[in-house]
């Protein structure tokens, strides 16, 4: 049995190391390509790791406690689904929002 790590198993690692808190966006190339594309419902598309850098600053700046947990995840070919858990805290409550990210791994 082999050791090593699939892209998919490295991506998430990477994924989940950035968003234990505190979150700083200045890593976001840690885990995006330079030219990535964040496609999000009820925010603006980011293209580039400079405008992801700043949305994760718009978002930090609302939220300073924003952080997200790894539920799950599964791959196949180039693709990685993510099921995870969003925490905040908003008005002196916590709040646990369930999601699931999509990416398309590349190199």
């Amino acid at each position: 049995m082999s050791n090593s790590v699939s892209p998919a198993e490295d991506f998430v690692a990477r994924f989940e190391s950035f968003w234990k808190p505190p979150v700083d966006p200045d890593r976001v190339g840690e885990v995006l390509a330079e030219d990535a594309r964040l496609v999000t419902p009820e925010m603006p598309p980011t293209q580039g790791l400079e405008e992801a850098r700043e949305s994760f600053r718009r978002l930090l700046s609302l939220w300073p406690d924003f952080h997200i947990t790894v539920n799950r995840w599964g791959a196949r070919d180039d693709t990685v689904f993510i099921a995870m858990t969003m925490h905040v805290t908003t008005g002196g409550s916590a709040l646990e929002i369930p999601a699931v990210d999509r990416f398309t791994l590349r190199e």
